[in-house]
């Protein structure tokens, strides 16, 4: 987009000022960004080495420790193998996937696909080999960075799918230290399939030139990565985000918290990753926020209440950013007391509303400063903010707009119209972080974000008087069981494609006390039909779709589900009689209870 014309606002938010400038575009639409920031992720990068060459940045459980300059340097070389098409065949903009477990490797071959000028696509390592051969066609990945157990998923789909696809394998840190990462050799094969190594690649372009980067600059514009969300169709949607976008969030962080930090005394930085990468919470509220305060990331390998608090204390951790669940957890746990934890400054939660108490008791009980924030992969990942005493005073707000980002309420009935303060309606978005497109959707795209530019979220709300967003409910369609978004949908068609004698079925949030919410089934047989159990029901389907979409709750109803005036199923219904214990042969599942 081209930028016609421009003026300086002086934006009063969060107690501090924050200068902004607003560019007038060609289309029209009119944004708030920062006077000065990061226009593309490379530009970022090579800021925040000059900034904190020598801090630790990396640490893994078995404690191997990487520092900012060590990780960034083996990133660029491992993005001189992408940049030679010896090496990968690969061309500027072209998509490059990263499937594992958080780890050093997912970082760099993360920092390598950016550096390259290639399209990063985080893909979720919970996928099933289905979804997986679903987002690499979607996205015609020419390139995959795995580890093993996501090779050996892979190597599950059709060998059609993968005809154009490298695949590289990368070790996790649980297995070998990155001071090994150079003593493997590669190609090798894994489950049939013959795959290249990282390691082999990054000795062998280390012969390369230093030099090596895109023959031109990247752009604002240009798309950075695609993730992918489950949102409430069948299959994931891809979501297109620029430099530009990425950037925009990235330079609200730097200039509002990221200064602020860096001006605070005490021990050194540390944040505890301990959710997935491929979610912008792991990437955005917990990595890229690391990057730009010089704060120590501490992995974890799986996500267990006590050894969290054992690596507070063992790293001297000062920031924890996870969905309720984990801090629900962490509160209740016995090691709560007997672990120091007093370097920890600051809880944040995201990926789901926390229930209203959680402020008060992490206040209270683990002394440190509670903050939360809403926002959607479409707008990476924030859109508001609320923390300290704004939090404590109103518990169940997400707080208000962050800089550069315009909310509204409008009529669930019509667009573009405004309700009153303190009525429920539906929430959209406007600002320079907002997504490109949904990948191959031209559809979907036109139907979420108007013609000036507001994008329509399909949660509901409302804004008290102070500008301070409270979330009312959402799509019934989408579940989100600890910060993870199910699509209602796609458990549908699942159930429906392994069970012949179901004639209908609906699925439905049930609320859960930790994990926030649980996937229900409502079934009606087939005449003469005699009824699945839950746990067969969960056996059938776990080949089709992920773990955690299995449903945990399930009702056989003698008759055909409740139904509206255009004759679909009012899921609503079904809530309510569960919730005044009218539903029928209503079974819970031993995972699903506490």
């Amino acid at each position: 987009m081209k930028e016609l014309r421009f003026k300086k606002e002086h934006v009063r938010w969060d107690r501090r000022n924050v200068t902004t400038w607003i560019p007038y575009h060609e289309n029209g639409q009119v944004y708030n960004v920062f006077e000065s920031g990061f226009s593309n992720m490379v530009e970022m990068f090579d800021a925040i080495e000059k900034r904190h060459p020598n801090k630790e940045l990396l640490v893994d459980e078995a404690g191997n420790r990487l520092t900012f300059r060590e990780v960034f340097e083996s990133a660029r070389v491992l993005s001189r193998a992408l940049l030679d098409p010896t090496f990968s065949g690969l061309k500027r903009g072209d998509r490059v996937g990263v499937c594992s477990k958080n780890s050093f490797e997912w970082i760099i071959s993360y920092l390598a696909a950016v550096y390259a000028g290639m399209i990063v696509i985080p893909m979720n390592s919970w996928w099933t080999p289905r979804e997986l051969e679903f987002g690499i066609k979607h996205a015609d990945c020419k390139l995959v960075f795995a580890d093993r157990e996501r090779i050996d998923r892979i190597a599950q789909v059709p060998k059609s799918s993968l005809a154009n696809l490298k695949i590289v394998l990368i070790s996790s840190s649980e297995e070998s230290s990155s001071t090994t990462i150079n003593e493997h050799h590669h190609p090798v094969v894994i489950s049939g399939l013959t795959v290249d190594t990282m390691a082999g690649w990054m000795r062998e372009a280390r012969t390369k030139p230093a030099t090596m980067r895109p023959e031109t600059p990247i752009t604002p514009d240009e798309p950075a990565m695609i993730m992918y969300t489950s949102g409430t169709t069948s299959f994931p949607k891809g979501v297109v985000l620029t430099h530009r976008g990425v950037g925009h969030t990235c330079t609200m962080n730097d200039k509002v918290f990221a200064e602020a930090e860096s001006k605070m005394k005490g021990p050194p930085r540390a944040i505890l990753l301990c959710v997935p990468l491929f979610h912008a919470t792991g990437l955005y509220a917990v990595f890229f926020n690391a990057l730009l305060a010089g704060r120590k990331v501490v992995i974890m390998r799986k996500w267990n209440a006590e050894k969290a608090l054992e690596l507070v204390e063992r790293e001297k951790v000062t920031h924890f950013t996870g969905v309720p669940t984990m801090i629900l957890e962490m509160l209740a746990s016995p090691d709560l007391k007997k672990r120091d934890i007093s370097t920890l400054k600051n809880i944040g939660s995201g990926g789901a509303p926390p229930p209203a108490g959680v402020a008060k008791s992490v206040s209270e009980k683990m002394k440190a400063s509670p903050s939360q924030g809403f926002g959607l992969t479409e707008v990476n990942a924030v859109a508001t903010m609320i923390g300290a005493k704004d939090y404590l005073k109103k518990p169940t707000s997400c707080g208000r707009a962050v800089p550069g980002v315009e909310i509204q309420i409008w009529s669930e009935e019509e667009d573009h119209v405004e309700v009153k303060r303190g009525e429920v309606g539906r929430i959209v978005i406007r600002g320079p972080n907002l997504m490109l497109e949904y990948w191959k959707d031209a559809e979907a795209t036109s139907k979420c974000i108007t013609k000036d530019g507001w994008f329509k979220c399909g949660d509901l709300g409302h804004m008290d008087e102070d500008g301070f967003l409270f979330i009312s409910g959402r799509s019934q369609d989408l579940i989100i069981r600890g910060g993870e978004n199910i699509s209602a949908r796609t458990v549908e068609e699942a159930v429906f494609a392994n069970f012949e004698t179901i004639q209908e079925c609906a699925v439905f949030a049930y609320p859960h006390p930790t994990l926030g919410e649980e996937v229900g089934l409502a079934i009606y047989m087939k005449q003469g039909e005699q009824p699945p159990s839950l746990e067969e029901i969960r056996s059938r389907c776990s080949s089709s779709i992920a773990q955690f979409m299995l449903p945990t709750g399930l009702t056989v109803f003698k008759t055909k589900l409740p139904r509206g005036a255009t004759g679909k199923t009012v899921k609503k219904d079904i809530k309510e009689m569960l919730k005044n214990n009218k539903l029928d042969n209503w079974t819970v599942h031993s995972k699903a209870k506490l």
